[in-house]
Parts: structure tokens; C-alpha cells; sequence
């Protein structure tokens, strides 16, 4: 068991390591300024791209910031085109970078980041820029593309990125013949993503157990707040908004606990108990970025988790008086193994399109673990339960 943690921890481990090069490596790609001059270079954050991009051209040792009123167009590896475009958002008018998917007289787009209910747009030659939206797509091509019988299908459009290139693609070279129309379908691409996030825990440790001595059953609760540490690496697509996160926490544990009662005997006793303990946690997470047309994203994480605790010490005694004799018995339990369980929790993202985005992050997990102590009854072991909730800012790259 301890050397499937150890590969699962240095697995993580290097993944970290490797995503964080990745991610500050950029992207390779090159751009066209207004007088048609072509820089190469490479480009920071791709997916996050509204109206800025930051640029640092081959030889450079710095990145540059270039709106949409200095760039032509830019292109990334794999043949990725973007070109600024006009758009109603809020009201008003502005430029942002989209994907171009179709490069024709009639220009399909793709941008995932500025608007909730339509990722694809259409302009026509002369004319305003059109929303694709789901719910209302068979009405809308329709009436764009009525002016050629064989790219009208009446219904049954798909909202999906070949189905929408083919329909427009089809649909330039049956009204423009003679002008050049391209699909440029560069299909998922791996990205990565990593960073640290530091915080609080607070954290529940419960046990249930039986002294036997005593007759006294227990269950136990403590709860304290404790430091929390966190690497984590995500690894998606360029065209979904899920990604596998994968995480590496470091937590600590500690509280002491006195309690008096009147056993089920009737007799007065005492409990103490004293906890200190570190683990790490590795969970492997689903998460999904929910779209918005801001640079704040929010975020949904949910998955499992594996534990294993580094060091530990349970240190619990009971006195009882049974009639006229005092008995004291006490107990060092070791904490060791592993801990399975879940993980939940919602987050946010602050896009900065430049070195690093800003991650706030609320958390919920749960482990259970068996232990044994002297009081324990055989074949009867403790059963631990350590749940936290834990509240972590970092940045990632």
C-alpha cells in the first residue's frame, strides 16, 4: 500500500512540475500588425483571450501587451486563426479576438469567454455580427442561408463546431464561387495548467469505539481550524470547458478533548484525549469552468480522494470509579495507512491574461480510516472520520 502512495505521490508530483514548464512556456504563434507586417513569437493564455493578448516576440525576453485596435490578426500553432471583431455586449459596442473557424466571404466564429448562451457567431459580408444561440438555431440559418436552396435544412442543425463549419463552408461556395472559402478546424489540444493554493482548514475528527474495562461507549468529535497547503494541476481541451484536476495537499490535524459523564452503570468517569496528526491527500478531481463574459470564472470540482498519513499520535485515557475503586487506563493509538473519501466544492477564477490568474477556492472532503486501540474491543476497531472544510487562495499559471 505505501508504495502505490509513493507512486501516486511522485506521479502527481512530476506532473506538477512538468505542467508548471508548460505553462510558462506559451504558445507558439505569430501575428499581423496593421501595416501587414508578420511578428513571430509566442502567446501567453490563449483560452482566457477577450480583447488583449500578451505577445514576446522570438529573441525577447518579455511579453507585451497588444489590444485589438494594434493587431490584424494572430494565429497559434495548428492552425489557429484569431481576428479582432465588433460586438454588442452590455450595450455597447466593442472589439474582442475570436476564433475564426471558417475564413470566407462569410466568416464563422468561435469565443467561448464572452457570452453564456451563444459561443458562435456568423458575419456576412457588410452586415452586423449574428449570435448563433441553441435554442434558436434552426430559425437563424435558416433565414441567413435561405438564398441557397442546398445549405437549407429547414431544422435539424447541429450546434457543434464541424457541423456549423461544414454548413457555412458549403454555403460560400455556393454563393461565392469564385472567392477562396477554408475550414480551419484545428480539433482539442491538450492545455495544462498548474499552480499552489494556500489557506485554513476546519476540520472534524470523530471516532466511535468501546472501552471495554469500562463498559462505556464513545464517539468522539473535535474541530479546529488547521493550515492547509495545496499543488494542483489541471489538464483540458482547447473545446470543452471540462478538465481532469489532479491535486497534492498537504494538512495537519490537531486538538485535545476532556469530557465528564455518568456511565450507563452509573458511575462517574473521565475522558481525555489528545490528537495530533499530518497527511497528504491526493485527490483526482472533474472539474468544469462555467462561461462568462468576464475575466472571473467559476468553477465546480468534484471526485475522489486518497490519503496517507505522514505522522500521527492519539493519546486517550479514561478514569472511572466503579464503587469504592478508582481505575486509569490509557492509551498511545497510532494513526497509519490510508484514507479514502470524496471531494466537492465550487471556486473562482480571475483571469489576468498575463502571468498568473488568481484562485479562490471552497472545499469540502471527507475521509474514513480503521484504527485499533488497547480499549478496543477485538475484531471491533476504531473507525475514524476526518471531514474538512477548507478555504484556500493561490495563484496558477
Amino acid at each position: 500500500m505505501q508504495n502505490n502512495f509513493t507512486a501516486s505521490f511522485l506521479l502527481v508530483l512530476a506532473l506538477l512540475l512538468t505542467c508548471t514548464a508548460k505553462a510558462q512556456q506559451g504558445r507558439p504563434a505569430y501575428f499581423v500588425t496593421l501595416a501587414n507586417d508578420t511578428i513571430h513569437g509566442s502567446i501567453k493564455k490563449h483560452k482566457a483571450i477577450t480583447n488583449t493578448i500578451y505577445f514576446k516576440a522570438t529573441g525577447k525576453s518579455s511579453y507585451t501587451a497588444y489590444n485589438t485596435s494594434q493587431v490584424k490578426s494572430f494565429t497559434l500553432e495548428n492552425n489557429l486563426l484569431f481576428e479582432p471583431v465588433t460586438i454588442t455586449l452590455n450595450e455597447q459596442q466593442q472589439q474582442v479576438f475570436m476564433r475564426v473557424l471558417v475564413d470566407g466571404p462569410v466568416k464563422l466564429y468561435y469565443n467561448e469567454n464572452i457570452s453564456a448562451t451563444s459561443q458562435y457567431f456568423i458575419q456576412k459580408p457588410g452586415e452586423p455580427l449574428v449570435h448563433l444561440r441553441k435554442n434558436s438555431l434552426d430559425g437563424t440559418l435558416n433565414y441567413l442561408l435561405q438564398d441557397c436552396s442546398e445549405t437549407v435544412k429547414h431544422s435539424a442543425y447541429k450546434y457543434t463546431t464541424t457541423a456549423l463549419a461544414a454548413n457555412i463552408d458549403a454555403y460560400n461556395k455556393c454563393i461565392y464561387p469564385a472567392e477562396a472559402s477554408n475550414k480551419l478546424l484545428a480539433h482539442a489540444r491538450l492545455e495544462y495548467q498548474a499552480g499552489m493554493r494556500a489557506g485554513t482548514r476546519i476540520g472534524s475528527f470523530s471516532y466511535t469505539g468501546r472501552h471495554i474495562e469500562s463498559n462505556i461507549p464513545h464517539t468522539q468529535n473535535q474541530r479546529k481550524a488547521d493550515f492547509v497547503a495545496a499543488g494542483f494541476v489541471n489538464v483540458s481541451t482547447t473545446t470543452t470547458n471540462f478538465a481532469l484536476q489532479a491535486e497534492l495537499l498537504f494538512k495537519r490535524f490537531s486538538g485535545s478533548q476532556h469530557i465528564t459523564g455518568i456511565s450507563s452503570n452509573l458511575f462517574d468517569y473521565t475522558f481525555d484525549s489528545k490528537i495530533d496528526f499530518t497527511f497528504l491527500q491526493l485527490p483526482l478531481l472533474l472539474r468544469y469552468d462555467v462561461t462568462t463574459n468576464s475575466n472571473w470564472r467559476p468553477y465546480l470540482v468534484a471526485g475522489s480522494s486518497y490519503s496517507y498519513v505522514l505522522n500521527s499520535s492519539f493519546d486517550n485515557s479514561i478514569t472511572y470509579q466503579d464503587k469504592y475503586v478508582t481505575y486509569s487506563y490509557a492509551s498511545d493509538d497510532q494513526l497509519t495507512g490510508k484514507l479514502n473519501g470524496y471531494a466537492a466544492g465550487i471556486g473562482v477564477e480571475y483571469l489576468t491574461l498575463k502571468k498568473a490568474s488568481f484562485v479562490f477556492d471552497a472545499r469540502y472532503d471527507t475521509n474514513t480510516l480503521r484504527g485499533r486501540g488497547v480499549f478496543d474491543e477485538k475484531g471491533k476497531g476504531r473507525k475514524f472520520y476526518i471531514s474538512s472544510l477548507l478555504f484556500t487562495l493561490g495563484a496558477a499559471f
